[in-house]
């Protein structure tokens, strides 16, 4: 990712929205999405609902973006209405968002795609934050920390994104921690489907003394492709879990 990225978004704190409407720009964007299997929120003007999908193609040639059925499955009626639609997704700190329309739609295995008209303009937002969603009350989850010295933690998930996650242990640390001190061994595991391992950073440390616990954040280092798709299904489930509770389900 690198180079063109920063010389796209600039490496300034600035995280004002940006258009960009260039459509070579625009393909290597969503090209991005689709390497990374970044999920995408799904939403129409005339409806609350919110629906996730993910890039599985970008069509240069045909100007079309293909997109992966949306779910929950009712999005697929909308979807097939040819409607505009609002895309947006994260990825690296940069949000990214457009309105498009499904063109075609098409069958593969059983699961529906769609090919969608290619967005003449994309909008960014670099972000100070990355997105983060809270492991809601209830939510089946754990973290087995291992340091580089083999000091050991356990502790409570608080939150995930694609990047890095943040957890909670009771009271301070047994031991001595530090901004930037790496994690040999970041294990965690939620709603007992995902199990991911990676390396970590510590960039986040602060001690809440009213509820006498220990909040750190950390960012994954060295994460291998297959831990990477484990995480964003991991993000796609718990927000699915989140629009459910909402909803009263």
């Amino acid at each position: 990712m690198a180079s063109w990225m920063t010389k796209i978004f600039g490496g300034s704190s600035d995280n004002s929205a940006k258009s960009v409407n260039e459509k070579a720009v625009s393909g290597r964007i969503l090209k991005n999405l689709l390497d990374r299997h970044s999920p995408i929120m799904i939403s129409f003007p005339d409806s609350p609902e919110q629906y996730l999908s993910r890039v599985i193609d970008v069509d240069f040639q045909g100007s079309r973006l293909i997109l992966n059925e949306f779910s929950p499955k009712e999005g697929h009626a909308k979807a097939i209405s040819g409607a505009t639609f609002y895309a947006s997704a994260s990825d690296q700190g940069v949000g990214v968002s457009f309105k498009t329309n499904v063109l075609e739609e098409g069958t593969e295995n059983g699961i529906a795609f769609y090919k969608v008209a290619f967005p003449t303009s994309l909008e960014y937002k670099r972000r100070r934050e990355g997105f983060r969603i809270k492991i809601l009350p209830g939510t089946s989850s754990s973290v087995q920390i291992t340091f580089a010295n083999a000091e050991n933690l356990s502790a409570d998930l608080v939150d995930l994104s694609f990047s890095g996650l943040r957890f909670s242990i009771e009271g301070q640390s047994p031991f001595e921690l530090n901004l930037g001190d790496n994690i040999s061994l970041c294990q965690f595991e939620i709603l007992k489907d995902f199990v991911i391992k990676s390396k970590a950073e510590i960039c986040f440390l602060s001690f809440d003394e009213k509820k006498r616990q220990t909040l750190i954040g950390c960012r994954f280092l060295e994460m291998s492709e297959s831990s990477q798709r484990l995480v964003n299904q991991a993000v796609l489930a718990l927000q699915r879990e989140e629009i459910r509770r909402e909803n009263g389900e």
